[in-house]
């Protein structure tokens, strides 16, 4: 008989245990009971809802505990709608706690309780914290999308991913060749902006170049203009 093993959210392995589904099910079913708005609903019996993994030809037979879910949902469909609707939301509730408990959220939650950061450019203001936040969660996300060798040398402090949350989105710090720029025009990404004729226009222009690059970039800018 091939022995099943399930694989949790966290990575971990279990041998698959049916009676966790049992009693997963029959919670589903006692909501019902408990919110029931039909003599049909309130006299439900518990469904029992059988899964058999493994066709023998595999010792270890490895499943995903999605995959069982999705399972035991289309099981509940046939055999009584109404538990199966529990079932499901019962499901979201527990995605939800989980996710609460997840490194990201755990970080996010620091995060607004007090800002820790490591750039000396930002304060401690409401929109610095949600830059922080946007800034952890592209961390996790290239982390788990680089190579797994350099993100291991990351998480294990063998090497240091500078600004990691911009990894592989743009450039850091920016040169503006601003006297070209002003003397010979350039396309803005919209348009073509011509050479200014006026000291004053030349001025804004400056302003437009290092705010517009700003915006693009992060880390310093810098810019140069020979009269």
């Amino acid at each position: 008989m091939a022995v099943v093993k399930v694989i949790k959210h966290d990575g971990r392995v279990e041998d698959f245990d049916h009676s966790k589904i049992d009693k997963a099910v029959a919670k589903a079913a006692e909501e019902v009971r408990t919110l029931a708005k039909t003599a049909e609903e309130a006299n439900i019996d518990t469904p029992k809802v059988h899964l058999s993994y493994g066709d023998g030809n595999k010792s270890v037979t490895i499943v995903g505990v999605d995959t069982i879910h999705d399972d035991v949902e289309r099981e509940l469909m046939k055999l009584a709608p109404a538990v199966a609707k529990a079932y499901i939301l019962y499901r979201e509730k527990r995605t939800e706690v989980r996710e609460g408990k997840s490194e990201l959220m755990q970080t996010v939650g620091k995060l607004i309780e007090e800002m820790n950061h490591d750039n000396a450019n930002t304060g401690n203001s409401a929109a610095s914290k949600m830059y922080g936040i946007a800034e952890a969660a592209s961390k996790r996300y290239y982390l788990s999308h680089m190579n797994p060798k350099w993100a291991e040398n990351h998480r294990k402090g063998r090497a240091y991913q500078h600004d990691l949350g911009y990894h592989d989105i743009t450039f850091n710090c920016f040169f503006n060749p601003i006297g070209k720029m002003l003397e010979h025009g350039f396309n803005n990404g919209v348009g073509m902006i011509r050479s200014p004729k006026r000291i004053g226009s030349a001025m804004a222009l400056v302003a437009i170049i290092l705010q517009s690059s700003q915006n693009d970039m992060y880390g310093g800018r810098f810019g140069l203009v020979i009269l």
